[in-house]
């Protein structure tokens, strides 16, 4: 059946493919109606195909039961009025994906943390430019100080595959934003910084001369009472 499928769309495409170049070299040709009735329902079911993602099932959709259990609404609720405050404008109205998707909230708000960091915004509602700006953020994020692992991926968000993911990384830009010294609202608890202890070599050298406790213990522990090696044993 797919490989039916497969074929269809494949004659499908070329005869739009035709068609089109046919009425372009030969303005004049006047195609039949059936063939252009023809050729605009295969194309509008052919686009459809393509803008249709298939719902996971077997292994896929349990995976994604699991990143879905994981949703937390009271994080999703802090990080929508974290996001908020630092903006200074009304969240978008719809799901919190849907507010999120075009990525022009999420440039503004980590532009308000980094003043000195502008970005050109894409205004158009295209995939392509949504995205874009996405990555935008997720670049600006990774300048400002964050790894990798603590952000999300442009499809966790855009295609809401993973939206806990998208919370996460909000909230560790909040953790993160403190840590650079923000003054503005807060989110979650601040970063702890590295405590560097320094050592002089006299100390040093005097830890080799100390067992760890990890290799055990020989206090009162002795040899008192064992049988020499290759000695009977005495019975009383």
């Amino acid at each position: 059946l797919r490989l039916c499928a497969c074929v269809r769309q494949q004659a499908c495409v070329s005869r739009i493919k035709a068609a089109t170049s046919l009425r372009n070299s030969h303005s004049s040709v006047s195609l039949e109606p059936s063939t252009v009735l023809f050729c605009s329902v295969s194309a509008i079911h052919l686009l459809t195909k393509m803008a249709d993602r298939p719902k996971g099932f077997g292994m896929t959709a349990e995976i994604q039961d699991r990143i879905d259990s994981k949703n937390d609404p009271v994080r999703q609720a802090e990080a929508r009025e974290w996001l908020q405050a630092v903006v200074g404008e009304p969240f978008p109205e719809g799901t919190f994906q849907e507010a999120l998707k075009d990525g022009t909230y999420l440039c503004k708000a980590i532009e308000q943390l980094n003043p000195g960091y502008k970005i050109k915004l894409n205004k158009l509602k295209t995939p392509f430019a949504m995205m874009e700006n996405i990555g935008q953020f997720l670049n600006s994020c990774y300048d400002y100080g964050l790894e990798k692992n603590d952000v999300f991926q442009t499809v966790d968000l855009y295609d809401n595959t993973n939206v806990p993911q998208v919370v996460n990384g909000i909230h560790a830009l909040g953790r993160k934003a403190q840590s650079k010294g923000y003054s503005g609202p807060a989110l979650g608890p601040k970063e702890s910084k590295a405590q560097k202890r320094e050592f002089s070599d006299g100390k040093l050298q005097e830890g080799k001369n100390i067992i760890g406790l990890q290799m055990g213990s020989n206090r009162g522990a002795s040899q008192a009472g064992m049988t020499p090696y290759g000695a009977s044993r005495q019975i009383h």
